[in-house]
């Protein structure tokens, strides 16, 4: 892939993700509170009032983000964070390598991680992954999926699956063979994993004076 291909497919997912996270904001607007308990934070037994040192990871992203998916990532939220703790995880192939998986673990579990899959395209990976959608044999769905590629050579299958959803051809915010002609039908289906996000942000951090692990 040349260096322009690489400057235009950035610029071109930059302005979708612009106009996607307007539309998110017009229909939701302030956030309402998750439906599940929220542990009360206690304060932390070891204060050390000059700071300790601690390692994490902010900036994870699971199948639920189209460009992880599109990359064959299959772990969710829960699975990040167990790997995150020291649990072994199978991931995709390297990016040079079309099949097979891997398994990675952490030689030291982190102190603190926060899952940040994108808003833009939540909704549209959901209903491109759950075969009861109407939108789940749709062209659009079909190559994010990888089973089309839309005369994309296969060694940008990658590219591919993670752009079908990003090119619409049109200046709409969101493709309506996915979306319908309003939007909502993605927007609506945003509710499910942000849920899953929040709970199993809330699942694993750690609220007791141990303060052992902290997620966002």
């Amino acid at each position: 892939m040349n260096q322009r291909w690489r400057y235009t497919a950035a610029l071109v997912a930059l302005l979708s993700h612009a106009a996607v996270a307007d539309t998110i904001n017009d229909y939701f607007g302030s956030a309402a509170a998750p439906p599940f308990e929220v542990a009360e934070q206690q304060p932390c037994r070891q204060n050390n009032p000059h700071r300790n040192v601690h390692f994490g990871a902010t900036h994870i992203h699971t199948t639920l983000s189209g460009d992880a998916n599109a990359f064959g990532v299959t772990n969710r939220p829960d699975d990040a964070y167990a790997f995150a703790r020291g649990a072994p995880i199978t991931l995709p192939a390297p990016f040079n390598q079309t099949n097979g998986s891997r398994v990675q673990q952490l030689a030291r579990p982190l102190d603190f991680a926060v899952v940040t899959d994108h808003a833009e395209y939540l909704g549209e990976v959901v209903r491109c992954s759950t075969p009861d959608s109407s939108s789940f044999n749709s062209a659009t769905c079909k190559m994010f999926r990888g089973e089309e590629l839309g005369g994309w050579p296969e060694e940008m299958a990658h590219l591919a699956r993670m752009f079908a959803l990003v090119l619409k051809g049109d200046a709409a915010p969101r493709n309506p063979e996915v979306c319908g002609e309003d939007g909502t039908a993605c927007i609506e289906a945003m509710s499910g994993p942000w849920l899953e996000i929040q709970r199993a942000a809330e699942t694993w951090n750690d609220a007791s004076e141990d303060c052992a692990f902290t997620t966002f």
